[in-house]
């Protein structure tokens, strides 16, 4: 499963023509919003525009984002719009980041450590504990939105695999041919049924003879879990 960055740090709107040569079958759209110069709020949006020129699709968030803020995007098949919350009805989520550069060693299957708590929204407590931080706790018993990203370097040329433990590796990282190279990760948004209680920790694995880096200040390390049903 290829993955392609194209565009790197542009203003928006910005846009991607697929190259002649190439054909794909869209799977995900990750996109990071800066904020910081708009002069009003802005609602993300994907637009998908055929050869002909013609708009096949747009697909916005569910909500505008506020003048001076940021926001990560995601658009993906079957990820639905937020409904309007029944009576009642109780909203969990968290994310955190990590802020210190961390290395994974070579043949090591190590648990990334976060520092930062961006948010948290589980009433009655609190879903990372920075006294451990290296997991999140699910609060509640429910269907969860799992999302982790991760920017790195390597010392060699290797696979990096980036899994979730309670559930399950994600996806195989490419191989690095230029190991001072910098790769931005986004793990696909992977939905999973999860019980109160359980704890979900991100683990980098480095099955080859490569090590890895994060770079934190290149793109902070980020996980979060939301419960969606």
């Amino acid at each position: 499963m290829a993955q392609y960055v194209p565009l790197g740090t542009v203003a928006a709107p910005a846009s991607w023509t697929i190259p002649p040569s190439l054909e794909i079958a869209l799977e995900a759209v990750f996109a990071h919003f800066d904020g910081s110069g708009a002069g009003g709020s802005f609602l993300p949006t994907l637009q998908i525009v055929s050869d002909s020129g013609h708009t096949v699709c747009e697909i916005p968030m569910d909500a505008s984002v506020a003048a001076g803020s940021s926001v990560e995007a995601t658009w993906a098949p079957f990820l639905r719009g937020a409904q309007a919350a029944a009576a009642g009805t109780t909203f969990y989520g968290a994310r955190v980041t990590q802020q210190t550069q961390q290395t994974f060693p070579a043949g090591g299957n190590t648990a990334v450590t976060w520092d930062t708590l961006a948010y948290d929204t589980s009433p009655g407590g609190t879903m990372w504990n920075a006294g451990t931080p290296t997991l999140l706790t699910v609060p509640a018993d429910g269907i969860y939105l799992v999302v982790a990203s991760m920017s790195y370097t390597q010392s060699a040329s290797g696979n990096v695999v980036l899994n979730i433990q309670g559930v399950g590796q994600l996806t195989a990282m490419n191989n690095d041919p230029e190991n001072t190279a910098f790769f931005k990760y986004s793990a696909f948004p992977y939905v999973q049924q999860c019980v109160a209680n359980a704890t979900l920790k991100v683990f980098v694995q480095c099955p080859g003879g490569s090590s890895a880096t994060s770079q934190p200040a290149n793109m902070p390390a980020s996980f979060s879990l939301t419960r969606i049903a």
